[in-house]
């Protein structure tokens, strides 16, 4: 495992993923994806270690993890949680990791700037689903499906 963290971000000025190791200060790679970006500044440290052996920066990625978790969460999510993993029939830990694997690489996507979307793509706005009550969500599937009907029939 390379032992530096590596943060990657989009570049507007160079048109792609840009991947830096903040403990190799000159190190810079380019990719399409982030990934790409990540695994070629991974390849650049790996021969910049080799090029300064003995001078090279101690290793900054945490290791001191175990992998356990423990949680408290309502009854009413635990069972949410667990319909869930039964439906997808995972186990409720692979359920876990998933959710939280995709919402934390979200948000430290965004807190690290990686999240900000290609400038193609900034600007478009996203669609806003709004709650609403039971009462009101069954009127409007009402009044939509009559709206459908009649739409078809003047087709």
């Amino acid at each position: 495992m390379f032992p530096y963290r590596i943060v990657t971000e989009w570049s507007d000025a160079d048109a792609c993923w840009v991947a830096r190791v903040p403990a190799l200060p000159n190190l810079a790679a380019h990719g399409d994806t982030a990934a790409e970006a990540a695994g070629e500044a991974e390849h650049a440290g790996g021969l910049m270690i080799e090029v300064l052996g003995p001078k090279a920066p101690p290793p900054d990625r945490a290791s001191g993890y175990s992998g356990n978790l423990r949680l408290r969460i309502p009854v009413s999510l635990h069972a949410k949680l667990a319909r869930t993993a039964t439906i997808e029939g995972v186990s409720l830990n692979t359920i876990l990791v998933s959710i939280l694997a995709g919402g934390a690489t979200k948000e430290l996507s965004l807190a690290s700037g990686a999240g900000k979307a290609p400038a193609s793509e900034r600007g478009k706005k996203s669609k806003t689903v709004k709650f609403k009550p039971a009462k009101q969500r069954k009127s409007a599937k009402a009044s939509s499906t009559a709206r459908h009907s009649r739409r078809s029939e003047r087709v």
